[in-house]
């Protein structure tokens, strides 16, 4: 009941702080002033292979835990 409750309240934590961090900002801000732009596509497949491999290690963990 206890890990409901906390996982219940993480979850809402997580997706009031999200939607706050989506919000407008009120004032225009110039263009000029926003500086480059910040090339995420480069580096995306070092994620992906990041989050295969952290998921391939849970599962393979879980997995072995429940053979034994």
């Amino acid at each position: 009941m206890r890990n409901t409750v906390i996982k219940t309240c993480s979850l809402i934590f997580f997706l009031f702080t999200t939607l706050s961090a989506f919000a407008d900002n009120p004032e225009e801000v110039p263009e000029d002033l926003d500086g480059p732009t910040a090339p995420i596509s480069d580096h995306i497949w070092l994620l992906a292979l990041v989050g295969f491999a952290y998921i391939f290690l849970k599962y393979r963990s879980k997995r072995v835990a429940e053979n034994s």
